[in-house]
């Protein structure tokens, strides 16, 4: 924790002036003393800030009695400052306020935010130079990008290669080897090509939405996994400039993951319909898990198929296999990939939902929670994926300019709803409980 940089306003006129006004005193008196006693100069002070001794007076007189009572000062790891007071009034009124005050103090050279407290409910106010926002990234990071997308696209055509190994036919069919390899190509090609075509749909809209409320994102960044899992996690970016208010915040990330949720399963109960009128030579003989595994799933699939006839999804009676039109199958894959961009963790969409409805403090609760259940689950592809949340070096997002005001009931309905299907997606089906009349055990 930053040591504290407590002022004595006895030492300047000017000091006391701005504490009966019920603003901060600005360091320009007498020297702020150490935990030991001594006292600190203000070269040693200056230090510790890129803000100059000058710009911190003029940024502490724009606090008030009707804005921000500020009491207390603190550097920010050497990035700026932090402000802590007791706020007073309308939170979006009280910054727009200061923000016009300190534009006609130091001009564009800071910006300030209106931030949750670390240690208690009590809101701060962030400052820091405006040009902190400005990120140049090193060939490094653009090389890691180019990586990760190669190695994804790569890990997700092995995932469509093992997808469409499931399009041979059965010896009933008397299909031969030779006459089976047109669709497995065929199936492998589709596969790959829907999965990145739903990602750079919920990649595009997002940015279209970033676009829309004038703040920047990051370049996508994808992440690989096993072929055996999904091949990737999807692509995820940044937020490298400020949102006004937590509002934004939601409205980017639900964007994005709600339209690729629902387009996911639009296309997955398409691909169910389809399962029941294509002949049984178009179709992938999967295994029942591929559905039972996933509640949401399975419950779309029982319902498509109920409406229709139950008997027109082909079973396989003796085995636990069902035949699936590979649009089920791409359905399937991005509907879970979808529900991993949803798992409450920091820089993915599920957590910048879950800060936007509660707060940052409690979007990294339930992100270490999460986190725990990853690691826990023992799955290498979910421990992998705790992992590269951990250790990946991630662009920490900008926090939004007011952290304090929530979200309306509209949008906490519809994040609510997102996250309670991402829960449906990795809950399986009951044991005990018939699956396209198979009992599930």
């Amino acid at each position: 924790t930053p040591e504290a940089l407590s002022v004595d306003p006895a030492a300047d006129p000017a000091h006391a002036a701005a504490n009966r006004q019920g603003m901060l005193a600005s360091q320009g008196g007498a020297d702020p003393p150490k935990k030991d006693g001594r006292k600190t100069s203000s070269t040693e002070s200056s230090t510790r800030t890129p803000i100059s001794l000058e710009d911190t007076r003029a940024i502490s007189s724009v606090f008030g009695s009707e804005t921000f009572f500020a009491t207390e000062m603190v550097p920010l790891a050497g990035r700026g400052l932090v402000f802590r007071g007791n706020l007073r009034g309308d939170p979006t009124a009280s910054l727009e306020k200061m923000e016009k005050r300190l534009r006609n103090k130091v001009g564009d050279r800071y910006s300030l935010c209106l931030a949750e407290g670390e240690d208690d409910d009590r809101p701060v106010v962030v400052v820091v130079p405006s040009d902190s926002e400005k990120r140049n990234e090193s060939l490094t990071f653009y090389m890691l990008v180019a990586l990760n997308a190669l190695v994804s696209v790569y890990s997700l055509a092995k995932r469509s290669v093992m997808i469409s190994e499931f399009a041979v036919a059965p010896a009933e069919l008397a299909a031969t080897a030779a006459s089976a390899a047109p669709m497995m190509t065929g199936v492998a090609t589709f596969h790959t090509a829907g999965v990145l075509a739903l990602i750079t749909l919920a990649v595009a809209l997002q940015r279209l939405m970033a676009w829309r409320h004038k703040i920047m994102l990051g370049l996508p960044m994808m992440f690989p996994t096993t072929p055996s899992a999904m091949g990737t996690y999807g692509a995820c970016s940044s937020l490298i400039s400020s949102p006004p208010n937590r509002n934004v915040v939601f409205d980017v990330a639900f964007t994005g993951a709600s339209v690729f949720t629902v387009v996911s399963l639009v296309v997955f109960a398409v691909g169910i319909y389809f399962s029941t009128i294509s002949p049984m030579s178009e179709l992938l003989r999967m295994p029942l898990s591929f559905l039972s595994s996933s509640l949401l799933l399975s419950s779309v699939a029982n319902a498509v198929v109920s409406f229709i006839s139950p008997q027109n999804l082909f079973v396989s009676s003796a085995q636990n296999f069902l035949y699936l039109h590979p649009l089920a199958a791409l359905g399937a894959d991005a509907v879970m990939l979808s529900a991993v961009a949803l798992l409450p963790l920091r820089h993915l969409d599920g957590g910048r939902i879950l800060s936007s409805l509660w707060g940052r403090r409690t979007a990294v609760l339930f992100s270490r929670i999460t986190l725990a259940f990853l690691v826990l689950s023992s799955r290498p592809a979910l421990v992998w994926l705790a992992a590269v949340a951990v250790f990946f070096p991630w662009r920490p997002d900008r926090p939004a300019r007011n952290e304090i005001t929530a979200p309306g009931v509209a949008r906490t309905l519809l994040g609510y709803a997102l996250l309670l299907m991402m829960i449906l997606v990795f809950l399986p089906w009951p044991k005990g409980v018939l699956l396209f009349g198979k009992m599930i055990v």
